[in-house]
């Protein structure tokens, strides 16, 4: 159906350290982000119905109205 045009929904995963993540059925992963200590997150948008959540190192948050422009935060040192 997704190659169809039918839906924008499809199967989605990000590859982290070439292992597969978790697979979403989801309108799309949006908003990717690193850091040097190894940590990471993801935005999955429509992971339910139109509801959002982030990933945050294979964590997942609860559902969101809206996900939206998610970053890891920077520590400042002291």
């Amino acid at each position: 159906m997704f190659k169809g045009g039918g839906t924008a929904r499809a199967l989605r995963s990000v590859v982290i350290d070439g292992a597969c993540a978790k697979q979403y059925d989801a309108f799309g992963l949006l908003n990717f982000d690193a850091n040097k200590a190894g940590h990471y997150c993801y935005e999955v948008h429509g992971a339910s119905g139109d509801n959002d959540l982030v990933n945050v190192d294979g964590h997942e948050s609860r559902l969101y109205n809206a996900a939206v422009d998610t970053r890891l935060a920077t520590m400042a040192k002291a």
